[in-house]
């Protein structure tokens, strides 16, 4: 049995539940990276990154020097050499607390935890390594981080205080000044014995130390409150806890960390409206502000009747209605088709579904309402949608949501009134005992009154506070409102405000004066992100502290998602974007676009690495962030930023299932001038206009534009790149059904290559040529091509191309009936993409199985591998190119002809059910008949 290594913590090996630790050394460091790798690395990137300073012949000789004295460790069982390249192969902590986490086990992956990745250890080796173990340290650290946090939010909902509280203390620890994390760890507390509070109160009192010295800053009200609280044992205040969702298909909803609040009769009125078979649309109408979205995200969540789910879109980032769309394809995490518009693929996908659609804040792209006519028409989904104006659509059922229910008489508010309730559990977040009572009701049903019942102005105003009685609240907002009063009337007597617009207006102004220059700052300049921000890009875009946005989302002008994203909402969004004048908003806009652009080169730097997987999530939510710094890009003229975007995020547009996308924003910017554009960018921009082009099915004008860049390409004599495009354009060729111009283009490529020596081109060519002597009827070629091709992969290490290489012998094994072969090739390519992790790549694998399968007569597991791909691809978002699913579809075709219908029936069901590492079991445990 192999030792189980420890790298988290004090690095050991463990055996027969013996611990013994592992001195410092050469030896573990380099174990270390393989381990962290998890795949091979080949023997000229490891002699590179220990001795970078040396030359190539030293350097591997080193190499070999230190793998000898390795291998005779005792520990070291798990070291596995071959010509070019080395793994670690044996157990680790480190793999199994990455693991837990893919797989969203937080509890599982905090055992696994034991402290920094390689503690204790301080060798210096050289500049490149210890910069990779620096970043490795913190990275593995923030996950350890992220995951105590999230493990103590699923306590929290078991009403586990003790437990959450303990992992929250744990972060402390190491993050003593994180003041938002302290505040959850005090609420905790609050539901805990008396017994348990003293801890909290030191922790509390570490804190405050800290920050006097190293900030000279006190901490925030809500902290103090919080603390006061334990300090009287107070009861009243609460530990939040979480509403989980029931369990029924719900797509995209957002989260929210407090509970709803009343609302009653439009619940049972909408209820009532969605029993009536005639009514396919309702248009939920209010002012920003109202309380729509809050309210239609819980009535929709408590919707039993759709067999098929609820699924909710978010417009309100949006500016363009032809990205409606794409936004509810994400939504559903659905994969993106080429050559197929979102347009399209929805209204395909919803034809047979039993759905409830929503759409929030559909004011911002009115021009979508033929869209969701054409949902009406043709697909059997209902529509709720919340708006400041109607579709004016023949099937739309209009309901005016008026503000919380309030008192219309002085001298009375009681809780009875939802507004009065809103505003009390408001008023407890900053002064944790508040309560209704003789001495405020009056104040409070007033002020209730004059917002009339505007949910989004009571937090507000509930935020006051710890500066303010409600009854100068009352004041303050009468004067505010006065004012707002004369100026309308002045700058535009022919048009009538409602009341609560003002009264609304005259909330956000008196918060803003409140505030202090560096949260005015903050605000305005925050306005330049849609679909929210994280902590990160906050500071790097509009340099606000982190305590300042703290600071903003205990006034209620921010939200924090429970996924730690800070969310604003449209409204005050859009007051902030007033406040930020010229030239600041161009300043923050283009800081904006160039973060964008930095994170897309970050990306583009992991792809086709173990990293990827963790970007595409990274990226999600950053959609609309994107297609802002796009949109600025080429509206301000700052083409060269728009097009390095759109570059570097190629693998981001095909696996968010945005190639048309894509290929309409690459297009608009390559309209603009580029005679600023730098010459490479633009010639890659034209080969990815064109690669998208073909994936869409455009191949005459993938043509055009790989002929374009191909030219730009040599007039930079960049003849690496020149190879490139070659291929592409063989391909669109090819495919376009010029075989001859694929030829002589494919050989054109293959010749620079040569002439380069560069055996990466050389064995790309030989694969696309290998299909077109496919074409010719010329097997033997065939063949040698792809077994050449493999050669030369293998002789540099290239796991990805010695992947695409097997695979593809597989493929033409498999064509020449040849099953025994094919079976090696796709067993050995989809072990190694298991090493690998990249899931794209098992999913392939896995579908080249079905398809051997049905060549084989395993007709039943070839029609459960099928459906687990087309399930993970759904999951993943992760296309598949028509000629591949032609592929697959023919031989599952012989599949389901040699079974009955029941038989078909089950084996879906069993794929369905399977995840990706279930479906490789199955594949390589599979027995076939040859």
């Amino acid at each position: 049995m192999p030792f189980e290594v420890q790298l988290l913590g004090v690095p050991a090996y463990v055996q027969n539940q013996q611990k013994i630790d592992i001195p410092a050394s050469n030896t573990l460091l380099l174990v270390a990276y393989l381990v962290y790798a998890e795949r091979w690395i080949s023997r000229q990137e490891l002699a590179g990154l220990f001795w970078p300073e040396k030359s190539e012949r030293t350097a591997r000789h080193n190499l070999s020097q230190l793998l000898y004295v390795s291998k005779e460790q005792v520990w070291t069982e798990g070291l596995e050499l071959e010509r070019s390249r080395i793994r670690f192969a044996a157990p680790s902590d480190l793999s199994l607390f990455r693991l837990n986490l893919s797989k969203g086990k937080w509890a599982e992956a905090l055992r696994y935890y034991h402290g920094d990745f390689l503690a204790s250890i301080d060798l210096k080796v050289s500049s490149e390594f210890d910069a990779w173990l620096s970043d490795t340290r913190l990275e593995l650290y923030t996950s350890w981080r992220e995951a105590a946090l999230a493990q103590s939010e699923v306590l929290r909902g078991k009403d586990d205080f003790a437990g959450a509280a303990g992992l929250l203390e744990q972060v402390l620890q190491t993050d003593i000044l994180a003041e938002d994390i302290l505040q959850s760890y005090l609420s905790c507390h609050l539901a805990l014995e008396e017994s348990q509070r003293q801890q909290a109160i030191l922790i509390y009192e570490r804190f405050e130390k800290t920050l006097q010295a190293e900030l000279a800053m006190e901490p925030l009200a809500e902290t103090r409150t919080l603390v006061k609280a334990l300090r009287e044992k107070t009861k009243t205040v609460s530990a939040a806890k979480h509403v989980a969702v029931a369990s029924r298909q719900v797509y995209n909803f957002p989260g929210y960390s407090s509970g709803f609040v009343g609302r009653e009769t439009e619940m049972q009125e909408l209820g009532n409206l969605l029993q009536k078979p005639e009514v396919r649309l309702i248009t939920l109408l209010g002012p920003g502000g109202i309380g729509k979205t809050r309210l239609v995200s819980h009535f929709a969540t408590e919707q039993t009747g759709f067999a098929d789910g609820v699924v909710f879109v978010s417009l309100a980032a949006l500016n363009d209605a032809e990205f409606v769309a794409s936004a509810l394809v994400a939504a559903l995490n659905l994969a993106g088709q080429p050559g197929l518009s979102a347009r399209d693929q929805i209204l395909e996908h919803l034809q047979d579904k039993a759905m409830l659609l929503v759409f929030d804040n559909f004011e911002s792209v009115m021009e979508a309402v033929e869209f969701v006519q054409d949902i009406l028409e043709k697909t059997p989904c209902r529509v709720l949608v919340t708006s400041r104006e109607a579709l004016e659509l023949a099937d739309e059922f209009l309901y005016d949501l008026p503000g919380l229910s309030f008192p219309e008489e002085k001298g009375v508010a009681t809780e009875a009134f939802d507004s009065v309730k809103l505003f009390i559990r408001c008023a407890q977040r900053v002064e944790a005992g508040y309560a209704l009572s003789e001495t405020n009701s009056a104040a409070i049903g007033e002020l209730c009154n004059l917002l009339e019942g505007s949910a989004l102005g009571l937090e507000l105003a509930a935020s006051w506070l710890r500066v303010f009685t409600v009854a100068d609240m009352v004041k303050e907002v009468r004067q505010n409102l006065d004012f707002l009063v004369a100026e309308h009337t002045l700058v535009a007597e022919h048009t009538e405000v409602p009341l609560r617009h003002q009264s609304l207006r005259a909330v956000f102004n008196y918060s803003w004066n409140l505030l202090l220059a560096d949260e005015q700052d903050a605000l305005a300049r925050l306005s330049v992100f849609r679909g929210g921000f994280d902590r990160e890009s906050a500071q790097a875009v509009t340099k606000v502290s982190v305590r300042t946005l703290l600071s903003l989302v205990n006034k209620s002008l921010l939200q924090r998602s429970l996924e730690g994203r800070f969310e604003e909402h449209a409204s005050l969004r859009q007051f902030g974007d007033e406040r930020l004048a010229e030239p600041d908003k161009s300043r923050f806009q283009q800081s904006h676009a160039e973060h964008i652009a930095h994170l897309a080169a970050q990306f583009r730097q992991c792809t086709n690495t173990k990293q990827e997987e963790g970007w595409h999530k990274r990226l999600k939510p950053e959609l609309d962030n994107i297609r802002t710094a796009v949109r600025f890009a080429r509206d301000s003229g700052a083409t060269n930023l728009g097009l390095r975007i759109m570059v570097d995020l190629r693998q981001y547009w095909y696996r968010a299932g945005l190639v048309t996308e894509a290929k309409d924003s690459l297009t608009g910017l390559l309209s603009q001038s580029t005679k600023d554009v730098e010459p490479s960018v633009l010639a890659w921009s034209y080969e990815l206009s064109a690669e998208l082009s073909r994936l869409s099915g455009q191949f005459k004008i993938a043509r055009k534009n790989f002929t374009e860049s191909l030219r730009l390409f040599k007039e930079l004599n960049d003849i690496r790149a020149c190879i490139a495009v070659y291929n592409g354009l063989g391909i669109a060729a090819y495919l376009d059904g010029d075989q001859n111009e694929a030829r002589q283009t494919w050989e054109e490529g293959l010749a620079n290559a040569r002439a380069l020596k560069d055996e990466n081109a050389i064995a790309n060519l030989s694969i696309s040529l290998g299909f077109l002597a496919k074409d010719d009827n010329d097997y033997g070629r065939m063949m040698t091509l792809f077994s050449q091709a493999l050669e030369l992969y293998e002789a540099r290490g290239h796991q990805f191309g010695i992947l695409s290489a097997k695979s593809n012998l597989g493929f033409a094994t498999l064509h020449l009936e040849d099953y025994r072969s094919s079976w090696t090739y796709q067993r050995e390519a989809l072990e190694l993409s298991l090493e690998l992790a990249h899931q794209d790549s098992i999913i392939r694998c896995l579908e080249d199985f079905a398809s051997l399968a049905a060549a084989c007569g395993e007709a039943a597991v070839a029609l459960q591998l099928a459906e687990a791909t087309c399930v993970q691809r759904k999951a993943l978002n992760l296309p598949i190119e028509p000629h591949d699913l032609a592929f697959l579809e023919a031989y599952q075709k012989k599949a389901r002809a040699s079974l009955d219908k029941d038989s078909i029936a089950v084996a879906r069901d069993i794929g369905s059910a399977m995840s990706l590492q279930e479906a490789a079991r199955e594949a390589l445990s599979l027995q076939l008949k040859i």
